[in-house]
């Protein structure tokens, strides 16, 4: 009695076709969106420290805040260097 496969290999084929039909489309786009969210943090890391170098130049004398806004400046600062950005400059 002759023993039919039809049907197995069907079903891994298209088991095959389905897998890849979610997985072509992910590492199209995938590569992409991740580039764009990572510009995207760093412009905002970006935009952050050079307001935490105005509202350093600008705050009003209480050491506490002001200590607090240079630790945040730091932060970002260090965060950018790291990444390789350009640190935007404490305004004097």
């Amino acid at each position: 009695m002759p023993t039919h496969n039809v049907i197995p290999i069907l079903m891994t084929l298209f088991t095959m076709i389905t897998i890849a039909g979610i997985l072509v489309p992910l590492v199209k786009y995938l590569p992409g969106f991740i580039e764009k969210r990572r510009t995207r943090e760093i412009d905002q890391m970006t935009k952050s420290a050079a307001a935490l170098a105005v509202a350093i130049a600008r705050h009003d004398g209480n050491s506490s805040h002001g200590a607090r806004l240079m630790a945040n400046y730091r932060s970002h600062a260090d965060a950018l260097a790291k990444l390789g950005q350009p640190v935007p400059p404490l305004v004097a």
